[in-house]
């Protein structure tokens, strides 16, 4: 029996918000309040316990993956981009791919889709293939094409869609489903069991106690596996696999549940991403009038998948950001699951709705899985993709909380930082990190910490069907511990709190014993 004294324990319940001990056993919480008698005892010198926080949206792989890729993120501009692909090619064998990800046009000065012309001024030769920073898009080198056989010739996928010049050839920017017309070399085995532990270790560094693995392959569902059993998961993680229902049936029929692994949904795509002009929207971008985005499963398509999901008895989690792809995932559950409600079915993003489509998330008892830090990433090109008319449902959190909404909030990491205080704040103050622009974009869907908190850890795990995510008699030990109380904490200020400790299950995790 341990117990945490010293402490400002934050439990969130209004019943018993604080106390200043909190005593576990057996990996549940046993007491809050006095430390019983004969208890181990850890001072924590006046640090801040919460229950543990949950990421209802990432990404482990890619995480890890961060390690060995080329990382884009930073680039604030073209030149930039490129002058870090060169010194990467300078460094690498000769036949060897340029594999990275993370760049972001939007960010740049001059706010246009690279092209391949320019990675082979800088990368004479090279296969080169660079994920957008949304994951959605492809930016490749001449010799990438080459390999893949593409040219002017390949026809547009379904799903998908080569950004082509005045002449009809490929410029070497590849949207959803194109992108699958180049192959970089995977990961091998070795290298991809690699990247799930550095992302699980990732995860408890900032402070998480379980995640939801948003994109988990065949391959990374056996690895996943191997490791729970192993007792190498750092964290808990709630894995939605990704695959064509076709690939899925021995899973779908015998879900691996573990304590620190459990399958609990499938991953579906309605749409592709707004930054990169995916996202399926009602009526023509105002930037791009020329599309209205992209559908990756037709509608019949994505009923059928989702009725499958359904009467598997797994989550169905589909991916929807445009207003049209939201409408259509919303139409696909309410196909699925009838007047059953007790699946806890989900939308990923949620991110552009119409106002008629807001109130249908409570009556149809679905999860709203929002990532905050995409608003703050988003605001500065937004308006111009959508107009002004359509951002009255966009990014709408409050509104969807007031409907009557779940929210479950995550970070889609490794496309927004994994921290999550950088989404505690985004969420708070619908400002950037440097505070821009004052009072908020668009602060009337902004929320108060203790809603914002409550969808980073009890969201989170209601939307997994686990006792995690909150800190009462018989719950899971799973703790946070930061240095500073958010309550108390300027709005301003929230995402400089840094995580102290990460207990799982009754024992710390980070940092390591």
């Amino acid at each position: 029996m341990t117990t945490f004294v010293n402490a400002r324990v934050l439990t969130l319940d209004p019943r018993r918000p604080s106390a200043t001990a909190v005593t576990f056993e057996h990996g549940v919480v046993t007491e809050i309040g006095a430390a019983p008698r004969g208890t181990e005892q850890i001072d924590l010198g006046g640090a801040v316990v919460l229950p543990g926080l949950v990421d209802a949206h990432l990404h482990l792989d890619g995480m890890g993956a961060r390690e060995r890729q080329l990382d884009l993120t930073g680039a604030r501009s073209l030149d930039e981009a490129l002058a870090h692909v060169g010194e990467r090619h300078r460094r690498l064998p000769e036949a060897a791919w340029l594999v990275g990800r993370g760049w972001d046009q939007n960010r740049w000065p001059v706010a246009e889709y690279p092209d391949a012309s320019s990675l082979e001024r800088v990368a004479p030769g090279r296969a080169v293939a660079l994920t957008r920073a949304d994951g959605h898009a492809m930016w490749v080198s001449p010799r990438a094409l080459e390999l893949g056989g593409v040219g002017p010739s390949t026809a547009d996928p379904r799903g998908g869609c080569l950004l082509r010049d005045a002449h009809g050839a490929p410029t070497g920017v590849l949207l959803d489903a194109a992108m699958q017309l180049v192959s970089p070399p995977k990961p091998t085995r070795a290298e991809l069991r690699a990247d799930l532990l550095a992302g699980v270790a990732a995860a408890a560094r900032v402070g998480l106690t379980a995640v939801h693995d948003m994109g988990t392959t065949l391959e990374m569902a056996e690895l996943f596996t191997e490791l729970a059993l192993e007792g190498s998961l750092a964290v808990r993680v709630f894995a939605h696999l990704c695959a064509p229902i076709s690939e899925l049936e021995t899973r779908l029929s015998a879900p691996v549940r573990t304590d620190r692994y459990a399958e609990v949904g499938v991953k579906l795509f309605a749409d592709g991403a707004l930054g990169s002009h995916g996202a399926l929207l009602h009526r023509p971008y105002c930037d791009l009038p020329t599309t209205s985005g992209l559908a990756l499963m037709q509608p019949v398509e994505l009923a059928q998948a989702a009725r499958r999901v359904h009467s598997a008895g797994l989550q169905i989690a589909i991916h929807a950001i445009g207003d049209l792809a939201n409408a259509r995932a919303l139409d696909a559950i309410a196909s699925a699951q009838g007047a059953d409600r007790a699946r806890r079915h989900r939308v990923e993003h949620a991110q552009i709705l119409a106002p008629t489509d807001v109130p249908r998330f409570a009556a149809l008892g679905i999860t709203a899985s929002v990532q905050p830090c995409h608003a703050t990433s988003d605001m500065a090109w937004v308006e111009a993709r959508l107009g002004a008319e359509r951002l009255a449902g966009a990014y709408a959190w409050r509104t969807l909380l007031e409907s009557g909404a779940h929210l479950a909030f995550g970070s889609d990491a490794p496309i927004e930082p994994e921290n999550p205080w950088y989404g505690v704040h985004a969420a708070v103050t619908r400002s950037d990190r440097s505070g821009h622009p004052p009072g908020g974009w668009r602060p009337d869907e902004r929320l108060d910490v203790l809603a914002v908190l409550g969808a980073f850890t009890r969201g989170g795990a209601w939307a997994a069907h686990s006792p995690c995510g909150r800190i009462a008699l018989g719950a899971p030990a799973d703790f946070s511990v930061v240095d500073s109380d958010p309550f108390r904490t300027p709005p301003d200020d929230l995402w400089k709190i840094e995580p102290l400790a990460t207990w799982v299950g009754g024992r710390r995790v980070w940092p390591a014993d």
